[in-house]
């Protein structure tokens, strides 16, 4: 049972005029799709790659939009229109092939109908019949969507709709914003642990918390609270009344936090016997020396500390550890890494290791089976070597989700050299120009997108994923083209000259170039006249 997105079409969109996603290996003309059972080695990987401005995160967005308006349409009976113009998506769930749209085929010519629930405008096709694109037409309702659609970027200016599960149920936006305008690391960090909190006794979970430390070289991850208030709620002998002390008697003069903090003390009270528990609670903390730690900040110099992957006491805390917090009591909580040499927060860390680990942890805790995964850039500060084993990571970590699919954006070409080919594919996308194409072409589809023909992009090197996938040639390359450019000048000079100081070097560039580089070539008739080669 696989849930993969294997075609996705658009007319008159105005971002990518016309134009199709292939985004996967499968072959749909004729709609013959290859069924086999999904690897074991774990999802299925579309990449999207291309320069700046060429619409990479536009092709996620629109990926949400699309199936934002099936969700819309199957839960109010009428269109959202959160797509312009006329679409096509071609998806499959389970054994069940789903055509949707509004670009109704009629004898070869695509115009864009009014999506209905009448079988006679085939807005939605549940395809039984391979052999042309008619299918059985089927309503709307009768859809199955992907189980979760989770989006994870790392960039406040992302482009990514911040929704409630109420308006789009299934979606999880992953990013760094934390309201439709607003954006903010500490809030990233306290959804992130919230996340963790609420799936910890997942075993899955806990497997996925100690592979990412091992892959940020630490031994464990925690999570902190620097302590506000020790000495009147932590010292040994707090009672319910010291919380009605504190909070029973509000100055006239607070600020709006104060005022969140008293709003809070009264919500709790209405729970009999809620602040016996807490006190409860923060005397355990001292008296037992459990969860409790000196911290480097001299204003606070403790906190609580957990460890994500020694226990889960903190799932069993969290309902006290939220209120001590929405009380003021404790900050929002800090993601610490831990190993031989020391301790550190995240904060204070890479921001490569803070963009990873967040993005990572909070992906496995919403990832479930037939799940669409949307990353944007995940390579945003991650050192090269963390590049080239992110897939790998992905795969291994994630291989229990082999029906899964997930679509990537990058600029890296370190992260397509861990892409394997048989759970791949890989789109370019460029911005046509007027040197290569005409007014009339530009206008209609002015994304170019095509499929890099390479079986598996897995292993090789940088400089040769840069040239045949990314059409970047390298500094090499562009060294050797000016010392090429320097000895062909000295070559055409005369037909006798001598370019024997230049043997060495010609043979190890020669060896060390891929054969379909252009620079092979013209080097392999240098060493061919100069009868260099054996």
């Amino acid at each position: 049972m696989i849930f993969r997105i294997h075609e996705i079409e658009v007319i008159d969109n105005p971002h990518f005029g016309c134009c199709v996603f292939n985004l996967t290996n499968k072959n749909l003309e004729g709609w013959q799709i290859e069924r086999k059972d999904p690897s074991r080695e774990g999802p299925y990987f579309s990449v999207l790659i291309g320069p700046n401005g060429a619409g990479k995160s536009n092709a996620l967005q629109l990926i949400i939009n699309i199936f934002r308006e099936l969700s819309f349409l199957q839960k109010n009976g009428t269109r959202g229109y959160f797509v312009v113009g006329g679409f096509s998506i071609v998806y499959e769930i389970g054994s069940v092939t789903y055509r949707f749209g509004n670009i109704l085929y009629d004898d070869g010519v695509k115009r864009v109908v009014e999506i209905s629930n009448k079988a006679k405008v085939r807005g939605a096709w549940w395809l039984h019949d391979w052999s042309d694109r008619k299918g059985e037409p089927r309503a709307y309702t009768d859809l199955h969507l992907p189980f979760n659609l989770l989006v994870s970027a790392q960039l406040i200016s992302d482009k990514f709709p911040y929704l409630s599960d109420t308006s789009f149920p299934g979606y999880t936006y992953l990013g760094i914003r934390n309201g439709k305008t607003t954006a903010g690391t500490r809030s990233l960090v306290k959804r992130t642990v919230d996340i963790i909190i609420k799936a910890l006794e997942e075993p899955f979970l806990k497997y996925m918390i100690t592979r990412s430390a091992e892959f940020l070289g630490a031994d464990q991850i925690t999570v902190k609270y620097k302590i506000l208030q020790r000495g009147r709620f932590f010292s040994g002998t707090t009672t319910e009344n010291s919380f009605g002390q504190w909070y029973g008697d509000p100055p006239k003069e607070i600020s709006t936090r104060e005022k969140w903090y008293y709003n809070n003390f009264d919500k709790y009270s209405a729970n009999k016997g809620f602040f016996n528990r807490l006190a409860t609670y923060c005397n355990e903390i001292i008296l037992n020396e459990t969860h409790f730690q000196p911290y480097r900040d001299e204003e606070h110099p403790n906190a609580l500390r957990y460890s994500f992957t020694e226990n889960s006491d903190i799932q069993k805390h969290a309902v006290y550890i939220k209120a001590l917090y929405e009380l003021g009591i404790i900050s929002y909580p800090v993601i610490g890494l831990e190993n031989t040499a020391g301790s550190y927060d995240l904060t204070e860390s890479s921001s490569g290791e803070y963009n990873f680990l967040t993005s990572i942890l909070s992906i496995a805790s919403s990832l479930r089976s037939q799940s669409l995964v949307l990353i944007d850039e995940p390579e945003i500060s991650l050192h090269p070597n963390w590049q080239m084993r992110y897939f790998s990571f992905l795969r291994r970590v994630f291989s229990d989700f082999p029906d899964c699919h997930f679509i990537i954006c990058t600029h890296s070409h370190f992260l397509i050299s861990d892409l394997p080919g048989d759970q791949s594919k890989i789109l370019s996308m460029s911005r046509k120009t007027k040197e290569s194409h005409s007014e009339k072409e530009i206008k209609k589809s002015p994304i170019l997108v095509k499929r890099i023909n390479a079986k598996t992009t897995f292993g090789w090197s940088a400089e040769q994923v840069l040239l045949d996938v990314f059409d970047v040639p390298t500094t090499r390359n562009f060294y050797i083209a000016e010392r090429l450019s320097e000895i062909l000048k000295k070559a055409s000079a005369s037909k006798n000259v001598d370019l024997s100081e230049y043997r060495e070097e010609l043979i190890k560039w020669y060896n060390t170039l891929q054969p379909n580089d252009p620079l092979h070539y013209t080097i392999e008739q240098i060493l061919k006249r100069s009868k260099w080669l054996d």
